[in-house]
């Protein structure tokens, strides 16, 4: 297991090996540690002081042009 520092952003995500993970809101401009397996960088392991690790995955970003699809299903009292 390999461990570095990574800022997280104003939008509570981190930047790591070029792909975003997020890591929440509560941490905006905090350093945070993430460990992780070099072989195996889809999720990565964060830790903060004062917090229990906690684990996060690769974002799923969409191309600009991609057609945005949604599986809501609920309904609405508005």
């Amino acid at each position: 297991m390999h461990c570095e520092e990574r800022k997280v952003d104003k939008t509570g995500c981190i930047s790591f090996a070029g792909k975003k993970y997020e890591v929440g809101l509560p941490f905006i401009g905090c350093t945070v540690d993430v460990v992780y397996d070099p072989a195996d960088i889809s999720e990565l392991t964060i830790e903060y002081q004062g917090h229990t690790p906690w684990k996060v995955k690769q974002l799923a970003l969409f191309r600009r042009n991609a057609k945005f699809v949604s599986n809501y299903t609920g309904t609405s009292d508005y």
